[in-house]
Order: C-alpha cells, then sequence, then structure tokens
C-alpha cells in the first residue's frame, strides 16, 4: 500500500529520522519548525519565533554570554496533536549541554602542627609559673610561722591590751615576724585581750607559742626599789607583793651567823619585771646581772684612799653607798664623795650617821636590839653599836661593805668624786642641802646653825 505523504510532507528542513531538533542546534544547523503547521498538516517551511529564542540562549551559552534554564521551555515543543511524533531515539540531556567545564581539584593543604606544640608549651609554662607562685607563697607562709630568736627574754604589757595592739608591739619589738600570722595564731589559742604584767619569753619561739604565753596569766610582776635601799627593804616589798620565795630572799642576802652581806649593796635599784614564782638565786641574779652592766662603765682608775692606795670596786661600791645614804641632793654626791676621799687620806674617822643606822637596823633585824622606828640618830645609839664595824665614829676606814644599794649617779660620784678641800659637812633644814668647811672651826660654826634653824 502507498504511504500517505500528505500527512507529513517532505522537505529538506525535515530532521531525517531519530534526530531531534536539539542534535540539529548541537551542530548549529537550522531547524525544522513544527510547531507551526497549520491544520492540513503542511509547514510554512520558516522557524518558529520560539525556535528563534531558543537558539539564540543557545548560541549565547556557548559564546559564555549567558546561561539558560536546563529543563526545556513548554513553548519549544508543540501539541501532540499538531504534529507527527518522530521515531524513537536516544535523549539528550540538556544538563549535559549545559554543564560546565569541569573544576581541577585544588590540593588540601597538610596541616601544621606548630600551634599544638606552641599550646603545650605555654601550657607547661603556665603551670610552671603557677607551680612557682605556689611554692613562693608556702616558703614566705613557713617562714612565717618558723621559731625566731628572741630579742629579749621578757615581754612588758603595762596595761591591758588587745589582741590587736600587742600584735603591733611584738611587731615593733622583732619578737614577730608578721602581724596577721601572729592573729590567726592568736585566734587558735583564743587570745584576744593580754593582761598587764610582764611575760618570761624562750630563747627562740614562733608566733603560736608566743600566743600561748600571751593566753596565760603574767609571770613576772612588776616591782621598783628606790636608790638606797637595804637588801632587807627589798625583800619586805617582794613579800607585801606576794612573792613565793621572799623569805628565802631574805635568808640569802642575810644569812645567819654572818655580819657581813654577801649581796648588800650589789642589787642594782631599779623597776624590775621579776618572776613572781621565782627562787630566790633568780630574784638576785636577774638585780645582780643590772649592777655588774652599771659598774662596768664606771670611770677608771678609782681615787686613791687609805694608806695611798686606789680603792677596788668594792670599796667604791662601799663609798657610793655612803653618799647616797648621806645626801638626797643629786648635785652634792660628787663633793661628799671628795669629802670621804679627804677624811681617808688624812687617816680620819668618817664619822657618817648612815653607817651607824644601818649597823642599829641590822642589830634590830637579828634580834640584838629591839625594833622600832627613831627619826634621827642620837649619841647613845653610837654607843649601842660600839663594836659593829660599821661604826665609822669608832673605826677609821671604810666599813666592811655598803650599806645600802646605791643608784647609778651614787656609784659615778665615788668613782670619780669632786676634788677639794672640805672636810665636813653638815646639813642645813632652811637651805635644804649641806654646808661644807675645811676645817673643825668652820664645822662648829656650820652645826651651831644647824641647831638653831631646827628651833626656829
Amino acid at each position: 500500500m502507498t504511504p500517505d505523504t500528505s500527512s507529513t510532507p517532505s522537505s529538506p528542513n525535515t530532521p531525517p529520522p531519530n534526530r531531534t531538533p536539539f542534535d540539529a542546534l548541537a551542530k548549529n544547523e537550522p531547524a525544522t519548525d513544527t510547531t507551526s503547521a497549520d491544520a492540513s498538516g503542511t509547514g510554512s517551511g520558516e522557524p518558529s519565533a520560539a525556535t528563534d529564542e531558543f537558539h539564540d540562549e543557545f548560541n549565547s551559552e556557548l559564546n559564555g554570554e549567558a546561561s539558560f534554564d536546563q529543563t526545556p521551555s513548554s513553548e519549544f515543543f508543540v501539541e501532540e496533536d499538531a504534529v507527527t511524533t518522530p521515531p524513537a531515539a536516544a535523549p539528550v540531556s540538556v544538563a549535559r549541554v549545559n554543564a560546565a567545564p569541569p573544576v581541577a581539584a585544588v590540593p588540601r593543604r597538610k596541616r601544621s602542627r606548630w600551634p599544638i606544640v606552641a599550646g603545650f608549651v605555654l601550657l607547661l609554662l603556665g603551670a610552671g609559673a603557677a607551680s612557682g607562685v605556689w611554692w613562693r607563697n608556702e616558703k614566705i607562709r613557713q617562714w612565717k610561722w618558723e621559731a625566731i630568736v628572741m630579742p629579749e627574754r621578757t615581754a612588758r604589757v603595762p596595761k591591758e591590751w588587745p589582741v590587736e595592739e600587742l600584735a603591733e608591739r611584738l611587731k615593733e619589738s622583732r619578737k614577730i615576724r608578721d602581724r596577721e600570722t601572729f592573729l590567726e595564731a592568736a585566734a587558735q589559742v583564743g587570745l584576744r585581750r593580754a593582761m598587764a604584767g610582764g611575760y618570761v619569753l624562750p630563747a627562740k619561739a614562733g608566733p603560736l607559742e608566743v600566743a600561748k604565753i600571751f593566753a596565760a596569766p603574767p609571770s613576772l610582776v612588776k616591782v621598783t626599789f628606790p636608790e638606797g635601799w637595804t637588801g632587807a627593804r627589798m625583800a619586805a616589798r617582794l613579800e607585801a607583793r606576794d612573792f613565793t620565795h621572799a623569805k628565802e630572799l631574805h635568808r640569802l642576802l642575810y644569812p645567819p651567823q654572818q655580819t657581813i652581806s654577801p649581796w648588800e649593796g650589789r642589787l642594782f635599784p631599779e623597776t624590775y619585771w621579776l618572776p613572781q614564782h621565782g627562787t630566790a638565786k633568780q630574784l638576785v641574779a636577774q638585780m645582780h646581772d643590772r649592777f655588774k652592766t652599771i659598774t662596768d662603765g664606771l670611770p677608771r682608775p678609782f681615787p686613791i684612799g687609805a694608806n695611798g692606795k686606789r680603792l677596788t670596786l668594792d670599796e667604791v661600791v662601799t663609798l657610793a653607798s655612803i653618799v647616797e645614804r648621806e645626801t638626797s641632793v643629786p648635785e652634792e654626791r660628787p663633793l661628799v664623795a671628795g669629802v670621804l676621799i679627804n677624811r681617808l687620806q688624812k687617816g680620819m674617822r668618817l664619822q657618817c650617821d648612815a653607817t651607824v643606822q644601818y649597823a642599829l637596823e641590822r642589830a634590830k633585824d637579828s634580834g640584838q636590839l629591839p625594833t622600832g622606828r627613831q627619826s634621827r640618830l642620837r649619841f647613845r645609839d653610837i654607843d649601842a653599836v660600839e663594836l659593829s664595824p660599821y661604826n665609822t665614829y669608832k673605826i677609821k676606814a671604810l666599813p666592811p661593805g655598803p650599806i645600802c644599794n646605791p643608784g647609778e649617779a651614787a656609784l659615778f660620784a665615788a668613782a670619780k668624786p669632786k676634788a677639794s678641800k672640805y672636810l665636813f659637812y653638815v646639813m642645813s633644814p632652811r637651805l635644804g642641802h649641806h654646808r661644807f668647811a675645811e676645817d673643825f672651826a668652820g664645822h662648829t660654826r656650820n652645826v651651831r646653825l644647824y641647831r638653831q634653824e631646827l628651833r626656829d
């Protein structure tokens, strides 16, 4: 049967079998417009507007000017009833036509390890610095708590102090290293206030040991001994202050069956902080140590006394004790000491009332004479102690030992007396000091004035 050619007219522009309009476009060939067929089935032979638009977009894409959507426009195709469907052919992918040229793969850079190493090093440095700071702070803390050598073995609190003021005073006196550390130690032992009194410190102590000492009652008592006091009066004052071994101290100063006291004159009169429960030897040692410190500083050489010999230290102390009891005027002490030296050099009796009074005190203390106070020395008192080695109205020399405990001024006056020609002196009640004379006539005149002033 002859095929019907009216429905598919032959035309040079008709694509061959198995070809699509996309193939023609790929080769830049004119494509036959199948979308403009009329109702009779014959085409006009010219490309449609849709075909031209597609062709232009494709060329632009190939020339790199523009791109178009991969999905074909609906205007490109004709309805199924307007054109005969060509034989099936292999579909051409629009995506393949529009695909961009392949991009070369960028090589992946190898990651550096230096940041990791640097971070680790910084971490180690930070840890080392932190441990160094901790070690330093720990050493400082241990140093603040360590025991230190006490600059002195006693601490005095004149009145009740709060613990904060106590810490300041201890820091100033270099008995602790750190105020805050001591306050921490005080809190541990319950120390809030320090009681008035004296405290004995060990040779070495840390803040905790010091806090414990001040948390306890004071072990030292403040006691003042005036210049010119005898050992017996010192012992009596300690007994009145409830010292445990005051009576033992008296027996130590004045041993039974001994006329001369081994300690009289050698206990320096001063204000002390003494252990209330200390032994007699401890009390004597503390006062005698101060005496040695003072006498070590006396000027040398000592003056010449009897028989052209220089006085020994014991004799200087004895002379100083007489000066201390003979006058209470500081300016007179060197002059009175010079008068006594002049009398010793001439072999004269000293005839000092103070020595006789001391002999009377010792006789009463030992029970040889009845006790009782008297304001003035009387002639019968001289006779009462006629045999005493301290009676300078009878002997032509210094007494065998001091008659009191002299102060520093009297000791320096005896070590370096004022030179003069005076051999006598007598007290003037009206003037308040002594009148001096070079001979007995002048002395007799001064004694007359003394008696007259007493009557007036």
